[in-house]
């Protein structure tokens, strides 16, 4: 399921496990020459853009929606300008930014070709010696390797 962001959304710190998807959508206007351009991108991998136009009458100049769809990696950040391409950068154009905060949830590291260590991170605190407990306890591998 992806995380849907609008201009509402800009400056925003976002909370995304990594493997997840944030798609964000801006208005804009190409007849004008402005197109939302992904500007610098961190921790995330732009997948797929586009542009909907909402025009259904055929009138010429009508606004629409561009949209971004990113694969999140890491923590790291989102920055998209709206500008003309052929203009140099003025440092004026309307921006849109989040910060990711993709820290939460499971990391699995592979300990040896037999088994992988699982380092479970819960608030930020790496719960190894609860694995090492389940080992002692009997607890099998993880992993594809496990029968």
């Amino acid at each position: 399921m992806s995380t849907i962001l609008t201009e509402a959304d800009a400056s925003k710190a976002l909370d995304i496990a990594p493997g997840e998807t944030i798609e964000i959508r801006l208005k804009g206007n190409p007849s004008t020459g402005y197109i939302w351009e992904s500007s610098e991108t961190v921790g995330a991998e732009l997948t797929e853009s586009s542009y909907e136009n909402y025009n259904t009458q055929g009138r010429v100049g009508a606004s629409g929606t561009f949209w971004f769809r990113y694969h999140i990696r890491s923590s790291g950040h989102i920055r998209l300008i709206y500008r003309r391409p052929w203009e140099p950068s003025s440092g004026n154009q309307s921006q849109f930014s989040v910060t990711i905060k993709a820290d939460r949830g499971l990391s699995l590291a592979p300990s040896s070709p037999s088994s992988t260590l699982a380092l479970i991170i819960l608030g930020g605190a790496v719960a190894v010696a609860a694995w090492f407990a389940w080992r002692r306890a009997g607890g099998g591998t993880l992993g594809t390797d496990a029968k």
